[in-house]
């Protein structure tokens, strides 16, 4: 068996597409990871490459020859519920004119984009980015149990009991990492929760975003393999 080290593949890819643009590729939006992920990426020996509308994830790749086929496998791997989250910033404000798009609530409020089904084409939604503060306000008659705080990696932060006559519930960061958050409300019945999803980063007002991208990177174990290359796909105004 013969042994090779010292090359480099793409592990992973993330790619903003707009019908607007001719080769469909949108170079008004830049994709970087956040302060978490560039430091995971360190830890990792992974390398990140922007392109126009395009981030790119390089591997070093450990490359073997067993019986006449070549098999090449990642240097490194992700461990269990191992998250990539990736800031989506402006670079042009003209993607607004030419882009069908909810920008309600905009600049608290954020799109959030997620690999949760396990497609390609990320799905997205909308949470609330923070430099300090969640607030969440109770509806009357539908006060919720308990109220948890739960990390990008399932770990639980934080959690408390509700007063039954509560108006609404508060939660600051102070010691936590800048990152993902989902606020998880238990109600009485054991099986009804509702979850609502935060960014916190204690700089975000100095560094606005229009996006935040949120990659479980737990199943990511080949290279250069077309079911690692994400899709965020905008519609044209």
């Amino acid at each position: 068996m013969e042994f090779v080290i010292g090359k480099y593949e793409k592990l992973l890819a993330v790619k903003v597409l707009h019908p607007w643009f001719k080769d469909g590729v949108c170079d008004y939006l830049t994709i970087e990871p956040d302060a978490p992920t560039k430091k995971l990426l360190r830890q990792m020996h992974l390398i990140s490459k922007n392109y126009d509308g395009e981030i790119n994830i390089i591997t070093e790749i450990n490359e073997t020859k067993e019986n006449n086929k070549v098999v090449q496998t990642p240097v490194s791997s992700f461990t269990k519920n191992q998250h990539l989250v990736f800031l989506l910033r402006l670079t042009n404000t003209r993607f607004f004119e030419i882009t069908k798009l909810d920008i309600t609530g905009f600049p608290k409020q954020v799109l959030y984009f997620s690999n949760n089904t396990k497609t390609a084409k990320l799905t997205f939604e909308k949470c609330t980015v923070t430099d300090n503060l969640i607030k969440i306000n109770f509806d009357k008659g539908k006060v919720p149990v308990k109220e948890k705080i739960i990390a990008a990696d399932k770990r639980e932060v934080f959690q408390t009991d509700i007063d039954k006559n509560a108006a609404e519930f508060n939660y600051r960061f102070f010691d936590n990492e800048t990152g993902l958050y989902t606020a998880v409300s238990e109600f009485a019945k054991s099986d009804k929760v509702q979850t609502q999803t935060f960014y916190y980063d204690p700089f975000i007002r100095k560094n606005p975003v229009i996006g935040i991208i949120d990659i479980d990177a737990s199943a990511i174990k080949t290279i250069n393999d077309d079911k690692n290359t994400f899709i965020i796909q905008f519609e044209k105004n």
